[in-house]
């Protein structure tokens, strides 16, 4: 048995040109290759990259974005990316429209709502098109909740991102001024207001200017419309040199006027005495009404408060002497005003006005004081029924009347003070003993009344006795 052994031929050797050996060429897969490595990684960024955008921009384009745009910008003063984020609703029944453009722009340019920081609590779609977004939000005066309406637009951003735009409804704010205080002005453009009147304004913050005159000062006013609704923006008006003296001088005239009316109850005029008397009489004006004057807005009107008192003198039959009666209380001048000057239209009495400060000088004692040597004048007179004194006795046929003190009517005397009227009494018992005839033959007998009541006014200077009744 033979084993034949077959050797295989050997391959030729193939040399390079420069004599050495070829290496032998192995194929690599077209994957492996770095340049495509490198174009296969950049691909996957730019989906990565793209996703990430994508889902940016997919949160920027819903109800929620555009409240923060919206929020953001106001926060910034960015008037351009804040008008772009916002549909205005319609406007309310309003005597002024400021909900464009350029009152937005005017409006953000003078200051920013009072927004510290914000964040979104809430989103809620009402249907496809519509969204309630609800928000917190930090102020310098705490935390807020706030509720915002969002709506599809019309329009898609970057063709396939649908378009939000948050609702804003106009705030309205109540306006009042008189005539002749010189109109309004809102973050720059004025307004021909006199009276009462409305101005619908989008919600944020606003500066309102009431101009003035020469009579009244202008006087700034900043109202934040954030929150929304509606306002009542308050004018507290402040007079001129010229304008308080104008005033006072109308005032003074005005009093003069009522005291010359011989009515105990006139008409146009705040003094009135309280019981119905029909008997003509004058009126005196004790200290000045026109001192410490205040100045308010009342229905569109400009008015003058302050405090008066005045006495009614009158007489009347079987009464010895004049009958005094006091009237004092707040009262309200109506003005008129224009430019260079203020008169007054008519006076009425009013209440609730801040009450008169007693003054420092006018104690008790200084009170008693002036009543004692009234009560004994009283005793010295010699009538039965006198009309500004307490003591009291009426028969027929009597006569030769002589009173005598008996008590010392200061002994439980108690001094009063009503800041509403700034009336000052003093009360207390009195016994007078009366000696009088009739038809020749002496009696002896008491007054009627045996308590009184003194009313005093303060004048400016000192306490002036008006009348004391007996009771």
């Amino acid at each position: 048995m033979s084993i034949e052994v077959k050797t295989e031929e050997a391959m030729p050797v193939r040399r390079s040109p420069d004599g050495q050996l070829a290496r032998p060429q192995v194929a690599i897969k077209p994957w492996r290759r770095r340049r495509y490595q490198l174009g296969t990684a950049s691909l996957a960024v730019l989906v990565v990259a793209g996703f990430l955008a994508n889902n940016f921009l997919a949160r920027q384009y819903t109800p929620e974005g555009a409240v923060r745009q919206y929020l953001s910008a106001l926060q910034s003063g960015d008037s351009s990316s804040a008008w772009s984020a916002i549909s205005v609703g319609p406007s309310p029944s309003a005597a002024f429209i400021l909900t464009n453009r350029a009152a937005f722009d005017a409006a953000l340019s003078r200051g920013r709502p009072d927004i510290k920081t914000f964040a979104v609590t809430l989103t809620r779609f009402t249907d496809s098109s519509a969204a309630v977004v609800s928000v917190s939000v930090d102020t310098s005066s705490g935390t807020k909740d706030a509720t915002f309406n969002v709506r599809r637009s019309s329009s898609n951003n970057l063709v396939i991102y649908p378009g939000w735009r948050v609702v804003v409804m106009p705030v309205v704010l109540q306006l009042e001024l008189p005539a002749g205080a010189g109109g309004v002005s809102i973050d720059g453009q004025t307004l021909a207001v006199s009276g009462s009147a409305t101005a619908a304004v989008l919600p944020i913050r606003h500066q309102v200017i009431f101009l003035g005159t020469s009579m009244v000062k202008p006087q700034t006013a900043e109202v934040d419309g954030f929150a929304g609704g509606s306002q009542k923006v308050t004018y507290a008006p402040t007079m001129t040199e010229a304008g308080a003296a104008k005033a006072t001088s109308a005032v003074k005239a005005a009093f003069a006027t009522c005291a010359q009316s011989a009515s105990g109850r006139p008409q146009g005029c705040p003094q009135a005495i309280s019981s119905a008397i029909t008997a003509s009489g004058q009126w005196r004006i004790i200290g000045d009404p026109s001192q410490s004057l205040a100045f308010a807005v009342d229905s569109g009107a400009m008015v003058a408060t302050g405090h008066f008192q005045m006495v009614f003198d009158y007489s009347q039959d079987g009464v010895y002497g004049a009958i005094h009666k006091p009237s004092a209380g707040g009262f309200a001048a109506v003005l008129s005003l224009s430019n260079d000057n203020i008169a007054v239209s008519k006076i009425q009495p009013a209440t609730g006005l801040p009450g008169v400060p007693r003054p420092a000088a006018a104690t008790d004692q200084a009170a008693e004081a002036v009543v004692a040597p009234a009560l004994k004048a009283c005793a010295s007179i010699s009538a039965g029924n006198i009309g500004a004194c307490p003591q009291l006795f009426i028969f027929p046929d009597s006569s030769a009347f002589q009173w005598t003190l008996v008590t010392d009517p200061l002994l439980d005397a108690r001094v009063g003070y009503v800041p509403d009227t700034g009336v000052f009494t003093v009360r207390g018992d009195f016994q007078m003993k009366l000696n009088y005839k009739i038809r020749g033959s002496a009696y002896t007998t008491y007054s009627n009344n045996t308590t009184y009541v003194a009313y005093l006014f303060w004048d400016g200077n000192q306490l002036v006795l008006i009348t004391i009744n007996g009771e």
